[in-house]
This record gives structure tokens, C-alpha cells and sequence, in this order.
């Protein structure tokens, strides 16, 4: 897959579709796919942090959107990532959230983010390194996803994901993060959208 991401212009020329919408209804169908294929809670040492990226609000108009990174990290190699766009930072929301992506019992890391939130209470293990020098850099599970995502927004969709569909761009990335065996789950997943067993893709199959 490398790092192109899924698009309705790849798709049409690559499955040779004879229109747009075709292919935008393929694409979509393969993001909802992967988005179930990454609903399961991140487990062990988990690092939480945030970031931001620019996308189109529903009034369009262009906004910077905060993105919660929730990534799987042992101090030596990073696991699975689970990717939450939030509005602001709130303690109902928050720990909503961290339920929703790490399972309790996890050990959660993080540097002053989510310091309101007595994470202890909600389940976690709570580790903070607010106090060691960071010179405002992400945690080191989250900066190549952070600095991933952000490259993928600007170059490749220009800042112009909707915020309406951006969780299902979020949900991409978290597929392809780690890139183990990456090709064989895009080939399965390309087999649960023709929903027929195969993995090449017939116009039919697509548009049924």
C-alpha cells in the first residue's frame, strides 16, 4: 500500500471505473471496512497525546481540528494506534474517550494532557512525565503518528477533509499502522467490500 492513501480517483483508474461516483462509494465503503477492522482497545503501555490538523467545518469553512493519538509503545517498538478527533478537553469526554480505546487495566502515559482527569480512578495505570524536559515534543509513541497524519491531510488530501468524514480518514491511518502484513489485510479488505470471497474487484460487485 505504501503511503498512498485511499482515493476515489485511484480506485476509478485502477479498477477502471466508468464514473466518480462510483469509485467515492467504493472508497467510503473501504474506510467503514477499516474502521471496523480497528474498533478494539489498545492494551499494555499505552502513550496519549494530541494533536491538531486543519480540516472543513460543516459551515464550511477551514478549522484546526484536535486529534487525540492513543499508540501502543513498550519503549522500543510501537504497536497499534487509535486516532479521536475531540472539540476541547473535557472530563466526561475524555475519559469516554480512553474507555472507548484502551482497555482498563492498561498502563496510560502521558505529559500533562489529561491532567484533570484522575485516570486511577477510570481503570488505568497512570503514568505522567510532565516533569522531564520535552521542549514541547509529542510523547515518542505518538510523534511518527502524529507527524504521519499530518503529511497525510496536507499532501495527499490538501486540507480538505470534511469534518463531517473525518473520522473514517483518521480510521485509514489506524489500519495501517503498524504496516505488518499490511498488504495481505488491504487484500482482505478489498474482499469484505466486493462482498463475493474475491479479491478482485468487479464494477457489480461495487454497485449492488
Amino acid at each position: 500500500m505504501g503511503d498512498d492513501p485511499v482515493s476515489a480517483k485511484h480506485l476509478k483508474r485502477k479498477c477502471n471505473f466508468g464514473s466518480d461516483e462510483t469509485a467515492i462509494k467504493l472508497a467510503r465503503k473501504i474506510r467503514k471496512l477499516m474502521q471496523e477492522h480497528t474498533s478494539a482497545p489498545l492494551a499494555g503501555t499505552v502513550h496519549v497525546d494530541t494533536c491538531s490538523v486543519q480540516v472543513n467545518s460543516r459551515r464550511n469553512c477551514s478549522i484546526r481540528q484536535q486529534i487525540l493519538i492513543a499508540a501502543e509503545y513498550d519503549g522500543l517498538r510501537r504497536g497499534r494506534v487509535r486516532l479521536k478527533p475531540i472539540a476541547q478537553f473535557e472530563d466526561n469526554l475524555d475519559a469516554l474517550t480512553l474507555r472507548d480505546l484502551v482497555r482498563r487495566g492498561s498502563t496510560v502515559t502521558t505529559r500533562g494532557a489529561l491532567e484533570h482527569i484522575q485516570l486511577s480512578n477510570i481503570g488505568f495505570t497512570h503514568k505522567d512525565l510532565a516533569d522531564e524536559s520535552s521542549d514541547g515534543e509529542l510523547l515518542p509513541g505518538c510523534v511518527p503518528v502524529a507527524k504521519r497524519l499530518q503529511r497525510l491531510m496536507r499532501d495527499c488530501f490538501r486540507d480538505a477533509v470534511s469534518e463531517k468524514h473525518l473520522q473514517e480518514y483518521l480510521a485509514e491511518l489506524q489500519f495501517r499502522y503498524p504496516e505488518r502484513s499490511g498488504t495481505t489485510r488491504f487484500t482482505e479488505i478489498m474482499r469484505l467490500a466486493a462482498g463475493t470471497g474475491r479479491a478482485q474487484m468487479r464494477y457489480r460487485d461495487n454497485v449492488g
